[in-house]
């Protein structure tokens, strides 16, 4: 079972004096932050009771203005997809787990029966955001104020570039249709493919796919 030290009153915290959860700062009672004493979660910076902001005493998201009521910024956080909340500070790692090394650094594992590792926290980002569709990832950059310098700075993520992941793809399908040694059949199959992709990437991006055409 996974415990907290330093005086944390919430869970999964490697920060100091938290009483909410997945903390690498201290004193917040909001989760995920990295700055001290929010009570907002995903902020660097500190005192801030709204989400994503790196400056201090910050009351609404991404460093812009505050929300206008409590129902916003409820609407806010309801926004979010899940997987911004799987990131992890730390991890709890059972005795039988431990390494020699281990052992001999956290000395007390003998009573807690294991120890609290800290994870890289950009680690955690980048694994949280290989869970998340591609629809879940537009969700963020649907988000009321999103910025994305301001996301990047926070979760050392970048959201543009799924763009061009899905662009790259559909543009290699189409020079899949100039192989001479393709059947009508399979072409056909293809192009129906690749209608469908571009229907998905102007859904979710917002841009005519149209662009990629080459005649066929």
């Amino acid at each position: 079972m996974m415990t907290d030290t330093d005086n944390n009153t919430g869970y999964g915290n490697a920060g100091y004096g938290n009483a909410g959860d997945w903390n690498t700062g201290n004193w917040n009672t909001g989760k995920w932050n990295t700055g001290y004493g929010n009570a907002g979660d995903w902020n660097t910076g500190d005192y801030c009771t709204g989400f994503f902001n790196t400056k201090d005493c910050m009351a609404g998201a991404f460093n812009g203005p505050a929300f206008e009521s409590a129902k916003d910024r409820q609407a806010f956080l309801d926004a979010c997809p899940d997987w911004l909340s799987r990131p992890s500070p730390v991890t709890w790692v059972p005795v039988t787990d431990m390494t020699d090394a281990e052992k001999q650094a956290n000395p007390d594992y003998k009573t807690t029966g294991g120890y609290l590792r800290r994870n890289d926290w950009a680690e955690e980002w980048r694994k949280a955001k290989a869970t998340a569709t591609p629809a879940q990832i537009q969700r963020v950059r649907d988000l009321p104020g999103y910025d994305a310098a301001v996301f990047t700075k926070i979760t050392g993520l970048d959201l543009e570039d799924i763009n061009a992941a899905h662009t790259d793809a559909i543009q290699a399908a189409f020079d899949r249709l100039d192989d001479e040694n393709m059947t009508d059949f399979d072409k056909a199959a293809l192009r129906n493919t690749m209608s469908r992709q571009m229907a998905q990437v102007e859904k979710l991006f917002g841009f005519e796919p149209h662009s990629f055409r080459r005649g066929c």
